[in-house]
């Protein structure tokens, strides 16, 4: 997560990108951070910190189109090829899980639960998977474009 931020603020792309994804960034690691000296919320943010493993992929190709880096071509390849089936996997269908786990477990083993959950964090979990299930549906539609441009166009 930390490693990031840098490489989002030497990518040469308008401020609004980078202040979104700098701060998506930052509040993702405020989040895991959190749970570590409550004891509390923990396997939730871990759990959407494995929506970090697809961001290996773009960060990847925006190092690698980065004038001050020179990288071989066909590096470009790999990371394109895991880009869509790890945002599937790590995002599209991980936020939905993770929601779900969390509402059935406040629902069902409230006392285990919701009951021991310290501070308003918790309330504040749905949410900020909604956000970025929100984000991530986003990304994806011109992750899909830019991957069908490519099919399309190597015909």
């Amino acid at each position: 997560q930390c490693a990031m931020i840098p490489i989002e603020g030497l990518v040469d792309q308008p401020l609004s990108k980078k202040a979104m994804m700098i701060t998506h960034h930052g509040v993702s690691v405020l989040a895991f951070v959190y749970g570590i000296p409550t004891r509390t919320n923990h396997w939730f943010g871990a759990m959407s910190g494995l929506s970090e493993v697809s961001t290996i992929f773009p960060e990847g190709l925006l190092v690698a189109k980065h004038p001050r880096f020179r990288f071989p071509v066909w590096f470009l390849t790999p990371n394109g090829a895991g880009l869509r089936p790890s945002f599937v996997i790590f995002r599209i269908i991980l936020f939905p899980t993770v929601i779900l786990i969390f509402v059935l477990d406040a629902t069902f083993y409230t006392d285990r639960s919701w009951n021991k959950a310290t501070g308003p964090f918790k309330f504040f979990i749905i949410p900020s998977i909604l956000v970025m299930f929100a984000l991530s549906l986003s990304w994806f539609t011109k992750i899909h474009k830019g991957f069908m441009d490519k099919v399309l166009k190597s015909d």
